[in-house]
């Protein structure tokens, strides 16, 4: 790295991204490869020019060429990301005059209702991926891991005697823990170990699953005919299911979000269990249909529990 950077002039976006990647503390191994490859792309769209003549014209300009060749909008919002952390740098490293704080919104492609599957869409859209996909898929519903978890997650991380698995969140910094396996999940990893092989703890569950998996998701859905789905509307549509089942025995959103977050390896606190409901949850039709408050024959959801 260090290399990288001498041989780069200073003030130009190859370097000042370079630096960027360097310096920057609390990013995963993985996330760092990712910035190198986005830096690549950077690179070759701006040219190595300087940082400070990369302007809100500029970047809307890439924005909308690269939209305008079919790369969504996520995606370019991911790369801009890295671009403006490394302006954010130049800056205080006395390269740019000013903060950028002209930074344009990039609105996601997602409308309401898309990027998520319901348990039924699950069992349905799983069968359009190839079996190396597939089980990618298969982690990343039942566990809600993010992709560079569900890369490293290994054979010596699934106890089927026990019935337990073993959850990572590296980019929470959340303490790896065992936690029950879901019945069927199990059965899944049971056969998929069985058909690979895979004795090994250190076998890894998925390793052929895609490194950057979002853009191939939503092709075989689109050739599938079943809703769109990325690996966040995986998460998504796993914390949405524990809410489904959590429902169905009666504990109050607020318990199932501090289980999800359980789940997910985010702190539990009172703000976390609001970014669940927020951020992750959606309402399946089952979810709806059990906590009707107008149906009068059921029961809404238990009372909360008062201390």
């Amino acid at each position: 790295m260090q290399l990288e950077l001498a041989v780069h002039q200073e003030g130009r976006l190859y370097e000042a991204i370079s630096w960027t990647i360097a310096h920057r503390g609390n990013i995963s191994v993985e996330t760092r490869a990712m910035y190198r490859e986005q830096r690549g792309w950077l690179v070759d769209y701006f040219g190595d020019v300087p940082v400070g003549e990369l302007n809100f014209t500029a970047v809307n300009a890439y924005i909308d060429d690269e939209t305008a060749r079919g790369l969504m909008r996520e995606t370019v919002k991911k790369r801009l990301k890295l671009l403006r952390l490394a302006l954010e740098d130049a800056w205080r490293r006395g390269f740019v005059k000013e903060r950028p704080h002209w930074w344009p919104d990039i609105k996601s492609d997602s409308k309401p209702g898309q990027d998520f599957w319901t348990y039924q869409q699950y069992r349905q859209g799983r069968l359009a991926f190839d079996p190396d996909q597939r089980i990618g898929i298969d982690v990343l519903f039942w566990t809600g891991m993010h992709t560079s978890d569900v890369h490293r997650w290994r054979r010596g991380d699934v106890d089927l005697e026990r019935n337990l698995w073993r959850r990572y969140n590296t980019k929470s910094k959340a303490v790896a823990r065992w936690l029950p396996l879901p019945d069927d999940f199990a059965q899944l990893l049971a056969e998929w170990f069985a058909a690979n092989g895979m004795t090994e703890p250190a076998h890894r569950v998925a390793p052929r699953f895609w490194a950057y998996p979002s853009k191939g998701m939503i092709r075989t859905c689109a050739r599938a005919g079943v809703p769109h789905v990325t690996p966040l509307g995986l998460r998504r549509s796993c914390v949405s299911y524990i809410f489904e089942l959590a429902v169905k025995k009666g504990m109050t959103p607020e318990q199932a979000a501090e289980f999800a977050a359980l789940w997910l390896g985010h702190k539990s606190d009172p703000r976390t269990s609001r970014i669940i409901r927020t951020h992750y949850l959606r309402w399946t039709p089952d979810a709806i249909d059990i906590a009707n408050p107008f149906d009068n024959a059921r029961p809404n959801f238990a009372p909360a529990i008062t201390k």
